[in-house]
């Protein structure tokens, strides 16, 4: 029984283990995500415009 145990406690510290890893990941994942939408300027697509239309209106400006 103290055997059976202490194996127990092993493998819940494994997965312990395991799934602090994987917090640490995806906290990483989700900083270099976050970065690297700040460091990339939004064209009109991506805030929801027409990018076409919205090219042939600032070329009718310039």
């Amino acid at each position: 029984m103290t055997q059976a145990a202490a194996a127990l406690v092993s493998v819940i510290g494994v997965l312990v283990y395991i799934g602090l890893g994987l917090v640490v990941a995806i906290a990483i994942g989700r900083s270099v995500r976050e970065r690297d939408r700040r460091e990339t300027p939004a064209t009109p697509d991506d805030i929801g415009g027409d990018g076409e239309a919205e090219r042939a209106r600032l070329d009718e400006w310039a």
